[in-house]
């Protein structure tokens, strides 16, 4: 991924990280998912920790950056 298509994905890793501290917990994706209003979802904490577990693959239980950046170029 270059260019354009790194600082869009910046700025909505951006969006979903509430505080800038560079990592994203799952209260942020709660949140985050809950504001965008995806079809009337509104998942659980738990069901947002197990999206973070699914994702974090350093263990930390939050998303960095790079664990955001892999998750969706899986979804491309």
């Amino acid at each position: 991924m270059e260019g354009g298509g790194l600082d869009a994905l910046r700025a909505a890793f951006d969006e979903y990280d509430e505080d800038g501290n560079g990592v994203i917990t799952a209260e942020e994706l709660r949140r985050a998912l809950r504001r965008l209003n995806l079809d009337g979802m509104d998942l659980t904490a738990e069901q947002c920790a197990e999206i973070v577990a699914a994702v974090d693959s350093d263990g930390d239980g939050v998303i960095s950056f790079d664990e955001f950046k892999a998750m969706m170029s899986k979804q491309a």
